[in-house]
């Protein structure tokens, strides 16, 4: 993307809106697509699986995960633990809190690259997430512990973790998910797409101010969109270092979990797996490496589900904080960010645009626009010269804004960064009817 820097003295934003449109239909030659549907249906990449609920003997897609090992699979907590009480679809990084987990009695993990009612199914016996913290923003990570051992090697390839090291800005990944391939498209879920020319913007510290990147976390050009949460970034030896958290509402760009910071809390679990399992644990669960700040150990918040069938009784109580479990949500679920109004000095995430009123950086992210389709946020209007949407008056930005705005400047991390996000709650594409065949 390039920045705009237009000589007519306009003002900065005051904030970003989580609610503003955001429409991108006259994009630049080379920008990334809306969503997964501008990458490819993905019928090998195995050890990408489903997260699903299962019920009337049919499967519905809501996450996706990584097959670590036989019967270990990364996904993100969001994926699996209700965030506040379950009533708002905002969430905002300064207060929002994991709360009950969902049952996992109710989710099953599937390896078809488009899961129906005849697609084997595999239960979830244990559920542990990130410990140290119920904040959503930077601990939206869990792992999935099968029943028996798994996920027999005949029918997934399992994918290894990068453990000792933070990714680097500008690295290219692949992104794989189950997600909608359309973001106005509630019923485009459930295929295993994948992208594999996104790349790497920024990490933890060293990303703008105001997109509420944790220093665990990190920004990535990636068309993920909703039901992708969970999912991998895959580097080019096909190992998995981000796990996909949150993105905007048009898909174009998402935050992930850095693998590599919850080390020890991977391996440890990974141990108790293979025990678990019956098998020998991977070399990378054995392998002593030095686990990046934040790492987090093992064994905090389980919450077992046990291995009988749906609606059987459930072992052992919730995570750390937690109380209680409650139902999964009814469809693909991603908390949502929008870059409107955050400041910029060059490059925007997805398809915004740097824009700077002054002609000189700094500038502040703005969407998108066209003689065509000049839709824009409230506040802004369509520079049909320029192809984006600018600051219709002069604005201020203070520590505290106004009640119109969607980003309150409170503390909530070592970075004082804070960032309002929308749980996108989708109806479920339940697939087929035929009888389900569990695992």
């Amino acid at each position: 993307m390039h920045a705009l820097w237009p000589t007519v003295f306009v003002g900065l934003a005051a904030c970003a809106s989580a609610s503003g449109s955001s429409r991108n239909d006259d994009e630049h030659a080379g920008s990334v697509s809306a969503s997964i549907v501008g990458g490819e249906v993905d019928t090998t990449t195995k050890g990408v699986v489903a997260l699903a609920l299962s019920a009337h003997e049919q499967v519905g897609v809501i996450c996706t995960g990584s097959l670590l090992a036989p019967n270990l699979v990364l996904t993100a907590r969001h994926c699996v633990s209700q965030i506040d009480d379950g009533s708002s679809e905002q969430v905002n990084c300064a207060s929002s809190e994991f709360t009950a987990n969902f049952d996992p009695r109710k989710l099953v993990v599937a390896t078809d690259w488009q899961p129906s009612g005849g697609s084997p199914l595999y239960r979830i016996k244990e559920v542990r997430v990130a410990p140290g913290s119920n904040r959503v923003c930077g601990y939206d990570l869990a792992l999935l512990v099968l029943s028996g051992s798994g996920i027999p090697g005949s029918v997934a390839k399992t994918i290894e973790p990068v453990l000792d090291r933070a990714p680097a800005a500008k690295q290219t990944f692949a992104a794989v998910g189950y997600g909608l391939q359309d973001p106005n498209d509630n019923g485009s879920a459930g295929t295993r797409m994948r992208f594999d020319s996104s790349s790497v913007y920024c990490v933890g510290a060293t990303c703008p101010f105001g997109y509420g990147v944790e220093d665990d976390e990190w920004l990535g050009n990636s068309p993920v969109c909703s039901g992708d949460s969970g999912g991998p970034a895959l580097d080019s030896d096909g190992r998995v270092f981000g796990v996909t958290s949150r993105g905007d509402d048009q898909c174009t760009y998402a935050l992930y979990s850095n693998v590599a910071d919850w080390a020890d809390f991977v391996r440890d679990t990974a141990l108790d797996a293979a025990d678990s399992g019956g098998y020998a644990p991977p070399s990378w669960a054995t392998a002593a490496g030095p686990a990046l700040p934040g790492s987090g150990g093992g064994g905090n918040g389980s919450a077992n589900g046990g291995s009988g069938p749906l609606g059987g009784s459930a072992n052992g109580g919730s995570p750390s904080g937690n109380a209680g479990t409650t139902s999964p949500p009814a469809g693909p679920a991603a908390p949502t960010i929008d870059p409107l109004g955050t400041s910029c000095t060059g490059d925007c995430p997805g398809t915004y645009q740097c824009y700077s009123g002054t002609g000189t950086p700094p500038g502040i992210c703005v969407p998108q626009c066209s003689a065509s389709n000049s839709t824009c946020p409230e506040r802004y209007g369509c520079a049909e010269d320029l192809g984006v949407c600018t600051p219709t008056q002069p604005t201020v930005k203070t520590s505290h804004v106004s009640a119109s705005c969607a980003l309150t400047a409170t503390p909530q991390s070592s970075r004082g960064t804070s960032a309002l996000g929308v749980i996108l709650a989708l109806g479920t594409l339940w697939l087929g009817r035929r009888r389900r065949n569990f695992t």
